[in-house]
C-alpha cells in the first residue's frame, strides 16, 4: 500500500514538473514569496540558520527550479536536491558525534521538523499570495459571500 502511495505522489509530481506552463507560474509565484519574514519566523520558532536558509531557498532552490525545464528526470533532480540538503544540514553533527546513534537520529528528527516549520511558511505565504492576486483576501481576512 505505501508504495502504490509514493508512486501516486511520484506520478503526480512528474505531471506538474514535465509541464513548461506550470514550472513558469512555479517560478513566478517563488519570487513572490517574502524570504525574510520566512527566515525570521523559521529562525524565532525552530532555531533555523538565516544562512541555510538563504542558501537552499533563495539560491540552490531558484536554481533548482531552472533547470527542472533541461532535464528528463525532473523528480529524480528534485530528490536529488533534497537528499544534498539533507546530507549538509545533518552531516556535521554527524562528524562530531559519530558512533552515537541516538544524537545522529535527534539530528534528523530535528531536521524533519525545521523543514516541516519552514515548508509550512512557505506555503502560507504562497496561499497568502494566491488570494490576494485573486481579490479573496483584504485587510487580512478572508472575504466570503456574505460579507459584502
Amino acid at each position: 500500500m505505501r508504495f502504490l502511495d509514493i508512486y501516486q505522489v511520484t506520478q503526480a509530481l512528474n505531471t506538474v514538473l514535465t509541464n513548461a506552463k506550470q514550472l513558469t507560474e512555479m517560478r513566478r509565484s517563488w519570487q513572490k514569496v517574502d524570504f525574510e519574514s520566512v527566515r525570521n519566523q523559521s529562525a524565532l520558532v525552530c532555531n533555523c540558520r538565516h544562512e541555510d536558509l538563504v542558501q537552499l531557498l533563495e539560491v540552490e532552490f531558484v536554481s533548482l527550479l531552472e533547470s527542472l525545464s533541461k532535464t528528463n528526470e525532473p523528480v529524480r533532480e528534485v530528490m536529488g536536491w533534497a537528499d544534498k540538503c539533507c546530507e549538509r544540514l545533518m552531516g556535521s553533527s554527524r562528524a562530531n558525534h559519530a558512533g552515537q546513534e541516538e544524537r545522529g537520529t535527534m539530528s534528523s528528527r530535528s531536521v524533519l521538523i525545521r523543514w516541516g516549520y519552514v515548508t509550512s511558511q512557505v506555503m502560507r505565504d504562497l496561499v497568502s499570495l494566491n488570494f490576494i492576486q485573486k481579490g479573496i483576501l483584504a485587510n487580512g481576512v478572508l472575504k466570503t459571500d456574505n460579507s459584502q
